[in-house]
Order: C-alpha cells, then sequence, then structure tokens
C-alpha cells in the first residue's frame, strides 16, 4: 500500500519514510506527486518479493520513468515520424519490449521507490535525504534496482523529450538502451489498431501464452502458424524464429521473439555463437536463450512447427510441448522428397541411397546420412522421453511414417503430441503478473489427401 504523504521535499526523505514506515511492510515513496497505477504498484511489490528471495541485503526498487530524461527509454525518440503513445499504452509497450533485467542506479531516483522493510531501516532516519540515502545504503550492503520491464508516465512531461548537448559532448547509452531501439522500432511500424490489442492482450497478465518454434523460410509453415496465431484472439501467442542473415553460416544464425505475427518488429534477438547449422541435438547457449524466453514472458506451452535451426532442447522444456509434423523432419532430411521410394517393409529408410539420388538443401548439408540417423535417433529418444499424448491430426500419418523412417528394428512411432501437465551483474527475476501454465490442446487443421506409400 501506498501511505499518504509517502512523498514530499527531498531533503526530508528519511523523516517522511519514518512517518509512514508500517512495521513488517515495504514502503511505497514517490518524490514527483504523480499516482502510482495499481498495475506498476504490483508489478514492483512482487517483483520485491522475488529479490528479496535470494538475499537478506536492503534493497530500494524503481522503475523507468519520463520524469527524468536519464530515466526515460523513449527520449530521443522523432515525434514527427510517430505520435507519442498515451501513458498506459507507454507502460504496455516498456512491459512488452523490456529485457526484463535490473540495473544498479547510482542515484535516488526522482520520481518512485520501493523500499524493502531492511531498506526502511537503513533509511527511515530523521537524518537521511535524497543526498545521503544512496551512500547511506550502500554502508549497509544495500542497492538502488532499476526494473526496465516497470514504467512510471508523468503526464507533465513530454515522453519523447531529451535535454540537448553541448557541441563537444557524446550521448552516454542507456543499460536499457536496447530498449529504446525496440521502441523506436514498434511505434514506427507497427501503427494499425490490431497492434494495440495484441500489445494490451499481452499487459493484461492473465491470458495464457503459446510459443510457436520455427524456422524463418516462410511457405506453409508460416502460412499455417499465422493462421493458427490470427484464430486464437483469446490468448497471447509468441513466435521464436531461427533466422540465418548470411548465406551458408548456419539456419541458426540469430533467433528473434515476436508478438503473434508481428515479424516487423521483434521484441528481442539473440546472435548464437556458434551458430546452430541445420538442428542441433543439445546447445547450452540455446537452451539459456529459450529458458530466459519461457521465464520472462511466463509461457505455458510449446508448439513446435520446425527444428530446421533449433536444438531439440525445445522438444524438452518441461513445459506442455506438441509438435506439428509438417513434415519427416528431422527422420528425413530431404525436405522437397518424399521417403517412400526409400522405403522397405520391416526396414529403416535407405538414408545413403536416397541422398546420393538427390541432394540435400545447402542449408542442411552439414551432416551426412549417418549424422542425420543420429540425429533421428536422438530425437525419437527425446520425444520417448515425455510423457505420450494423442498425436495431432495432422501428424498422425506423419508420425507412423516418420517411426518407419528411424534406424531402430522397433517401430514406435515418436510421442510427438501433446506433453505433461500443465549496473552489477543484472538479475533476472520473473516479472510479475505474467502467465502459469496451461493445458496443451490437442488440435485438427483438417484432413489432407494421403499418399499411396502412406499406410491409412
Amino acid at each position: 500500500m501506498t501511505p499518504p504523504g509517502a512523498h514530499d521535499k527531498p531533503s526530508r526523505l528519511g523523516a517522511i519514510l519514518h512517518e509512514n514506515r508500517v512495521a513488517g511492510r515495504p514502503l511505497l515513496w514517490t518524490g514527483s506527486g504523480v499516482a502510482v497505477p495499481p498495475a506498476l504498484q504490483r508489478g514492483l511489490e512482487a517483483l520485491l518479493a522475488r529479490l528479496e528471495a535470494g538475499t537478506d541485503a536492503p534493497i530500494v526498487l524503481t522503475a523507468l520513468g519520463n520524469a527524468a530524461p536519464e530515466l526515460n527509454p523513449f527520449a530521443g525518440l522523432d515525434g514527427d515520424a510517430t505520435p507519442e503513445p498515451g501513458g498506459e499504452r507507454a507502460a504496455q509497450l516498456v512491459g512488452l519490449l523490456g529485457s526484463g533485467l535490473c540495473h544498479e542506479l547510482n542515484r535516488w531516483p526522482p520520481h518512485v521507490a520501493l523500499l524493502s522493510t531492511a531498506a526502511l531501516d537503513i533509511l527511515a532516519q530523521t537524518e537521511i535525504t535524497t543526498a545521503n540515502a544512496l551512500a547511506t545504503l550502500r554502508e549497509a550492503g544495500g542497492r538502488i534496482l532499476l526494473s526496465d520491464c516497470l514504467f512510471l508516465h508523468d503526464p507533465g512531461q513530454a515522453l519523447f523529450g531529451q535535454e540537448p548537448l553541448e557541441p563537444h559532448e557524446q550521448r552516454r547509452p542507456a543499460a536499457w538502451a536496447e530498449l529504446t531501439q525496440r521502441l523506436e522500432t514498434w511505434l514506427s511500424t507497427q501503427t494499425e489498431p490490431g497492434a494495440a490489442d495484441d500489445v494490451a492482450r499481452y499487459a493484461a497478465g492473465d491470458r495464457p501464452v503459446t510459443l510457436h518454434v520455427t524456422h524463418s523460410w516462410g511457405g506453409g509453415v508460416a502460412r499455417w502458424i499465422e493462421t493458427w496465431i490470427d484464430a486464437d484472439t483469446e490468448n497471447v501467442n509468441l513466435q521464436l524464429r531461427a533466422e540465418g542473415p548470411q548465406t551458408g553460416q548456419g539456419c541458426g544464425q540469430r533467433y528473434s521473439l515476436y508478438l503473434s505475427n508481428r515479424l516487423d518488429a521483434p521484441l528481442a534477438s539473440w546472435w548464437l555463437q556458434p551458430p546452430i547449422l541445420s538442428t542441433g541435438e543439445h546447445n547450452a547457449a540455446y537452451r539459456e536463450i529459450l529458458d530466459a524466453i519461457l521465464e520472462r514472458h511466463g509461457v505455458g506451452r510449446v508448439m513446435v512447427s520446425s527444428l530446421v535451426g533449433h536444438s531439440l532442447d525445445t522438444l524438452a522444456t518441461g513445459k506442455p510441448t506438441l509438435q506439428v509434423l509438417h513434415d519427416f523432419y528431422p527422420a528425413w532430411p530431404l525436405l522437397g522428397e518424399h521417403p517412400g521410394p526409400w522405403l522397405r517393409a520391416g526396414e529403416p529408410v535407405d538414408l545413403e541411397a536416397a541422398l546420393e539420388a538427390h541432394r540435400l538443401l545447402p542449408e542442411l548439408s552439414d551432416l551426412d546420412a549417418a549424422g542425420w540417423r543420429a540425429l533421428a535417433a536422438r530425437w525419437h529418444e527425446t520425444v520417448a522421453a515425455r510423457p505420450p499424448g494423442r498425436p495431432a491430426a495432422r501428424a498422425r500419418r506423419r508420425q507412423a511414417q516418420a517411426g518407419r523412417s528411424r534406424p531402430h528394428p522397433r517401430r514406435q512411432g515418436p510421442s510427438a503430441a501433446a506433453r505433461g501437465a500443465a549496473g552489477t551483474a543484472p538479475l533476472r527475476p520473473r516479472l510479475p503478473g505474467r502467465r502459469g501454465s496451461v493445458r496443451s490442446r490437442v488440435f485438427r487443421p483438417g484432413r489432407r489427401r494421403r499418399h499411396p506409400a502412406i499406410p491409412p
């Protein structure tokens, strides 16, 4: 709760804290007189609780805002190119596009601060002012932390305003400079009303979140995902796309995360070093990216439409997972050819003969027949390690065919279906108010014509 009068002259900071503190509870202080929206207060309180769970140190937690240019991620954006968003939408965009990190500040925040009880024990003294509060806090082992996903809008200050520099000066990039770039891209490209609806749906924090894992090659896979997302208007959908901007350097050079079908403005991007060439069995750096996405955005379900450019780690996140078998990959890497001619009853697919007759796509030529067989075996092992579920309708025949393509005497198809049940060194707390796990659903996108080589 915000006690009345928990803001006043900076010189009286300690006295104000002492007068308004409630034993055993954190205290919200405001320095600008701007009303703190309930959503922001809840966010600060929940995040502080998570931070306190990992430390006994005093913590003062604050947010971005336009009360001070050095804390404003919108500062310097071009108002002629795009109109300033309103305060609520500005806060929603920061919540969507922020990285989810906490950064240490080296000065007392001018607009809002939530003090832990341990911080109040240190700072609720009559001699404390905004000038000496930070030094006193640091002497006790405490810190002032700023979340780059929370934002307080001051309607009395320009959102895009920025202080001019002298001719000899160069502007220092903020720790959240990447957020400013994302905001600029989003505001300049996502101008239709539907974009605001997608952001508001995400910001509500009460909708299940599905993560679609795919490549960036377009085609039928992309159209299928686009159709699914367009029809799923009640929930939040994110796309994690493997991208290969430089020819010949791998399918998984960069990973970009998108909201809904808004592919012009990534929420975040990561370069993988070294890149995944076709598909990896396990990749620690990729798994770190994936785990960060799941935690940051509260993903409740994973739908894998393509493993091209990804690691098999995406099938073993512990979240309800559904793999949509648009083709037989990775058990069959010749995406333009059907495996029927190289199948014999009771025998694994003759991949060596197939690769002699047909070339792999250049992007998938990092493995030979033995390498693809090993990857297929690991794929089956990964899927089989998860609790089996009903296969999706589109996947049933693909699943049976993939089972016959495995280099193993047993003819058991993969369970590619719904899985399971539902500053300083930056901190990576999951932001409050995000979504929990949701039950996965079996879907039936439609019937497909049976190929003569596939049994009914």
